[in-house]
Parts: structure tokens; C-alpha cells; sequence
């Protein structure tokens, strides 16, 4: 008869199997625990810059539609306006948006017309670690149609104006703005009356009277 061989449990080797497999398991676990927490903070950094860069399109866009007497290249653009409401700041601005050391910025200062010194402009930084920034403009031409242009004539309003921009981390939508158009002014009218609300029209002249302005035929005196 052979003799039964006692149930002793588990041999070393095959706990060392088992450690090994559950070790296996632990490293791939945390593994995918790291990259599930990388990826939802990516998610959320692109989410919090994509609302970013959302928020400065609307501040120019604000900026740039009530502005006028626009002047600029492809780096500089400068016009007066208004500032937004936010600022809570009255009256017209002379403004700029440019890029300073990697840097979008908007400086304004007061506009005056008359002879007093310009005071010192206040800035406000739009974005950082921008890698470029490029402006376009829209002007339609007296001959030929309209194109985009690199700089903008002084007596040319911009019907558009595209902004470009690179950012070294995120993404900037396509911009493009068209400021508000300013009222043309009438031209005066050529007679006293002429295009006046209420003024009564005036017809032709009867026969034989005197034309407009001239002095009346002195009594006595035949005309001839």
C-alpha cells in the first residue's frame, strides 16, 4: 500500500509564482490609475485655456466693433473707442493691441484733441507665450475688389479684421471682427430751405416778376 502524502499547503516556488502575478497586476493597476489622472487633468487644462482664450476673443471683439479711425500693420493696430463696460471706464481711448515680448497686450490712455501732453498708457496683459501674432484687414477698394490687406491706409476703413494668433500651449479659434460702420454725413443743401423738414417748396417763378434777391422796380419809371 502507498502512504498517503500529507496536505503541507503551498510550495515556496508557487508562492513566489503568486506574488509575482499580483505584482504584475498592482504595477499595471497604478499604471492605469497615473494615466487615467494625467489625461483628466489634461483635459481639464485644455477645457480652463480653451475658456481663456475664449474670454480674450470677446474682450477684443468688444474692443475693435465700437472703435474707429483705425490705423495699423500687420503687428500694431491702433484706434479710439470705448472701453468695455468692465473696466467701468468712460469717454473714448486711444487704444493698440500689439505683442510685447511674447506677450498680447492692449494699452489705452485717454484721447484728447487738443495741445496737452499725452499721458502714459495703462496695459493689460490678453495672453501669454504667444509664438505669433499676425493682423489682416479687409478694406474695399475704389477699383477692383476687395482684398485682404498686411497694412491699412489711413483714409480706408477696414470692413474685417482678422486676428491670428499662435499660443505655445492651447489653441486660438479663427478671429475675425467687423467694426460697427460710421453714419455718412449729408451733404448741405444748396438753397436757403431746400431739404429742410417744413420749409414749403418752392415753384417757379410767376411771369414777370423779379427773380429772387433783386430789388424792386422803383415807382415812375418805365421799364424798358
Amino acid at each position: 500500500m502507498t502512504r498517503a502524502r500529507p496536505n503541507s499547503g503551498f510550495t515556496i516556488l508557487e508562492l513566489l509564482v503568486v506574488i509575482a502575478i499580483f505584482s504584475l497586476i498592482a504595477v499595471m493597476l497604478a499604471n492605469g490609475q497615473r494615466f487615467a489622472v494625467r489625461a483628466w487633468e489634461t483635459q481639464e487644462r485644455q477645457i480652463q485655456g480653451q475658456g481663456d482664450v475664449g474670454a480674450i476673443q470677446n474682450a477684443i471683439r468688444q474692443l475693435l466693433v465700437s472703435g474707429r479711425s483705425f490705423q495699423g500693420d500687420d503687428e500694431v493696430l491702433h484706434w479710439t473707442g470705448p472701453l468695455p463696460h468692465a473696466l467701468n471706464r468712460a469717454g473714448l481711448f486711444d487704444v493698440d493691441l500689439k505683442l510685447d515680448d511674447k506677450t498680447l497686450l492692449v494699452a489705452w490712455r485717454p484721447h484728447f484733441n487738443g495741445p496737452m501732453p499725452k499721458a502714459d498708457p495703462e496695459t493689460t496683459p490678453l495672453a501669454k507665450d504667444v509664438v505669433s501674432f499676425k493682423l489682416a484687414y479687409f478694406i474695399r477698394k475704389d477699383q477692383g475688389p476687395a482684398d485682404w490687406s498686411d497694412s491699412l491706409p489711413k483714409d480706408k476703413k477696414p470692413s474685417l479684421i482678422r486676428v491670428t494668433v499662435r499660443l505655445a500651449q492651447g489653441r486660438w479659434p479663427p478671429l475675425v471682427i467687423a467694426p460697427m460702420l460710421e453714419p455718412e454725413t449729408t451733404a448741405a443743401p444748396a438753397a436757403a430751405g431746400a431739404g429742410v423738414p417744413g420749409a414749403p417748396p418752392q415753384g417757379p417763378a410767376a411771369p414777370g416778376s423779379a427773380p429772387a434777391g433783386s430789388a424792386p422796380a422803383q415807382g415812375g419809371q418805365d421799364a424798358n
